[in-house]
């Protein structure tokens, strides 16, 4: 079954990319060279951040998503709770579920969709098994996909994802879900600053 999962998993990426990228083949990366600090897209490109929680003394889990431009500035943030039984891998590919449709409902059209669980980066690129609790959540990802007008995923190490964590953090103490637009959170203000100056 994780073989079969896999393998429609990639094949769908694959005819997905070709849609967005027709004259180009999808990319299947080897080897991920991960970031250690946070860097901006190029200009006209936007950035999404990505982080999940698990809250098990609430028996519940936190997401967190921000979006940023070239210089750096917010455009939009969110920070949602889910009471659901998940673990940390799957958590992780909800987040990133949760970010490709909040950039959409935002109305990103060119977006970087970067997260630090190196495990949902591979499964996205179809260098690794997605396992069959997450693959109706990676196909969906998929679907909605199909909105932008160019997309990416990168990976980045724990540390230079600080602000999308905070985010999901912050989730424990919200309602279903807080989110910012073209504002950014004031408990994220400090990080943020941080994160500018060293890539700009």
């Amino acid at each position: 079954m994780n073989r079969i999962v896999n393998r429609f998993f990639i094949f769908s990426y694959r005819v997905l990319y070709h849609i967005v990228y027709p004259a180009q083949d999808p990319p299947i990366p080897s080897v991920c060279l991960s970031q250690t600090s946070w860097l901006p897209p190029e200009p006209g490109v936007y950035k999404a951040n990505v982080d999940g929680a698990v809250f098990k003394n609430l028996s519940c889990v936190g997401i967190g998503v921000l979006i940023r431009d070239y210089e750096g500035q917010v455009v939009a943030a969110l920070s949602q709770r889910f009471f659901a039984p998940l673990g940390p891998f799957e958590v992780e590919a909800k987040a990133m579920e949760a970010a490709v449709i909040f950039a959409r409902d935002v109305g990103i059209q060119n977006i970087i969709f970067e997260g630090d669980s190196l495990q949902v980066y591979n499964c996205l690129h179809g260098t690794s098994k997605a396992p069959p609790a997450v693959a109706n959540v990676l196909n969906g990802i998929l679907f909605h996909l199909q909105s932008f007008r160019s997309f990416s995923f990168s990976h980045i190490r724990r540390e230079g994802n600080k602000a999308s964590h905070i985010l999901a953090q912050h989730a424990q103490f919200v309602g279903d879900f807080a989110a910012w637009v073209e504002e950014t959170p004031s408990f994220l203000e400090t990080v943020i600053a941080s994160d500018v100056p060293d890539c700009l």
